[in-house]
């Protein structure tokens, strides 16, 4: 039985321009995605009426999709890990960090990008973090069997697992043995998953630093902590308060609209924009290339962890920590040093015990 078209599906087709026959091949994927009934988009279709921005329009695909897919090379993944010469594959660049802040920031349970080679063996090439979810194959040409992946897109499962049956009387659980306040193995690599895995607060870290150093000022923005963003837009306001676009407004009303996640308000572009400044200088010594961020992170109270960028040859920086906080399952960035942020006229930093530190 022929399965139904996956109405109302949009898809976003994230590639690197290798050469001409890789951009047929995408092409001819998303020719065929589109007659199985998905909303498949690439950027050869607005090329013959090109937008005046093509990161905004990047932007904005990304926003529109369901889901996207990576069509990843060798080429592709140098890009992605901004391991290419500056100024070659800048969208990819680009894609690349707006992607890895979704991932990070986002609040979804299932894969939204979803990776695709050519052949099986490249599945070697998916960068992290996209390697963490099942890729797809395409073929060279984009003619491979797409079965796999149309049901991905139209939320069909392959199969339904049967109903429960009732255990035998004689299967009984086996009691779990007494605690000996011995740490087991296991309890160590939880740990330790919980902090450096992919949704841990060195990875969250990491991927805001990489935004600080792009210079992406929305997602800069958008993954500060609220109690952060608010202390900021509080900070930003008295510091200007005799400006007339200011004085005029209710600075709490004012302060709490400048402090959403993706603010609208007329001030927020020289807010944000500032800010941002801030930190790129603040943070201009981190280089993703000689740098990391997995070296040191210590929990300091409930959903918080201090995290230290660590120089590859060296040992952790002090000058550049970062205070993790997780709010509703997500890391966000506190503060910019090992204090908790008060917001407030004026906002207040308290300073983390240095026995916690």
């Amino acid at each position: 039985m022929a399965v139904p078209p996956a109405s109302g599906v949009r898809v976003f087709i994230s590639y690197s321009h290798d050469s001409d026959s890789h951009r047929a091949a995408v092409l001819r994927l998303a020719t065929r995605l589109r007659q199985e009934g998905v909303d498949a988009w690439i950027d050869q279709y607005e090329e013959h009426r090109p937008p005046e921005s093509w990161p905004d329009w990047m932007r904005r695909e990304l926003n529109r999709a369901d889901f996207v897919l990576l069509v990843i090379t060798a080429e592709y993944a140098r890009r992605f890990n901004r391991e290419s010469p500056p100024g070659a594959g800048s969208g990819v660049r680009w894609e690349g960090t707006l992607i890895t802040a979704d991932m990070y920031y986002g609040r979804r349970t299932r894969a939204r990008f979803l990776p695709v080679v050519g052949r099986p063996e490249d599945q070697g090439l998916v960068p992290a973090p996209l390697n963490l979810t099942t890729s797809y194959v395409m073929g060279r040409d984009g003619d491979a069997d797409l079965t796999g992946l149309l049901r991905v897109l139209r939320a069909r499962p392959a199969a339904v697992p049967a109903p429960l049956g009732s255990a035998p009387d004689a299967a009984r659980a086996v009691a779990p043995p007494p605690e000996t306040g011995v740490r087991r193995p296991a309890e160590y690599q939880k740990e330790f998953e919980a902090r450096h895995g992919p949704e841990g607060p060195v990875a969250a870290a990491r991927a805001w630093l990489e935004c600080v150093r792009g210079g992406y000022r929305r997602e800069i923005w958008s993954g500060l902590d609220p109690d952060l963003r608010l202390s900021l837009a509080q900070d930003w306001i008295l510091a200007n308060k005799d400006h007339p676009d200011i004085a005029r407004r209710p600075r709490d009303e004012l302060a709490n609209a400048l402090a959403s996640r993706s603010p609208e308000h007329p001030l927020a572009d020289p807010l944000v924009s500032s800010r941002a400044e801030l930190l790129y200088q603040h943070f201009a010594a981190w280089d993703p290339c000689t740098w990391d961020v997995s070296g040191t992170s210590r929990p300091v109270g409930r959903d918080y962890q201090v995290v230290l960028p660590t120089p590859v040859d060296g040992p952790p920086s002090k000058e550049m920590p970062l205070l993790m906080r997780r709010v509703d399952r997500i890391w966000r960035v506190a503060n910019f040093r090992p204090a908790y942020v008060i917001p407030g006229w004026p906002p207040r930093h308290e300073d983390i015990p240095a026995s916690l530190l």
